[in-house]
C-alpha cells in the first residue's frame, strides 16, 4: 500500500466506468479530472497500485473514506486491500476513527462497509445524494 499523487492513476480509477457512477459526480458525467482534489493536502489517496484505491478526505468531523475499487478487486480481496489501507492511514497519520457516507439504494457498498466493521450511525439525508446510511469506523494500529 502506498499514498500517491500521481493524476494518470488516480483519474484511471475515478474514471473507470464501474466506478465513476458512484462517486457522487452529476448523472451523466462522462469523465473527471481529479487533479483538483489531488491538490488539496487535506485529502490522501492509497492504493495497492492495481485494483484498489481509497481517497481518505480529512474533514473538520474526522477522516472520511471512500472506495474506488475496480472490478478485479472485489470481495474479500476488496476487504483485505481496504483493511490494509486503513492500517496505512492510521500509521501515517494516527487516525482513530473514520467515517463513511453511503447512498440507501447502493446495497453492495452497505455491505461492504458492514463488512469493514464499520458501524451504522442511521439514515440521514445528504444534499447531494438523498437518503444516505452513515458509518463510523474505530481504528487500531495492528
Amino acid at each position: 500500500m502506498f499514498a500517491t499523487r500521481d493524476p494518470l492513476l488516480i483519474n484511471s480509477f475515478a474514471n473507470d466506468p464501474d466506478i465513476l457512477p458512484f462517486c457522487g459526480f452529476p448523472a451523466g458525467t462522462a469523465q473527471v479530472d481529479m487533479r483538483s482534489k489531488i491538490a488539496n493536502p487535506a485529502i490522501v489517496f492509497v492504493t495497492d497500485g492495481d485494483g484498489a484505491m481509497i481517497c481518505f478526505d480529512h474533514t473538520a468531523s474526522g477522516w472520511e473514506f471512500h472506495s474506488m475499487f475496480r472490478r478485479s478487486c472485489r470481495g474479500r480481496k476488496a476487504i483485505t486491500a481496504a483493511l490494509a489501507m486503513f492500517d496505512w492511514l492510521v500509521r501515517a497519520t494516527g487516525a482513530r476513527f473514520l467515517l463513511g457516507t453511503c447512498p440507501i439504494e447502493n446495497q453492495r457498498v452497505r455491505w461492504f462497509c458492514r463488512q469493514l466493521g464499520m458501524t451504522s450511525l442511521g439514515i440521514t439525508h445528504s444534499d447531494q445524494f438523498g437518503s444516505v446510511e452513515r458509518f463510523r469506523k474505530e481504528l487500531v494500529c495492528l
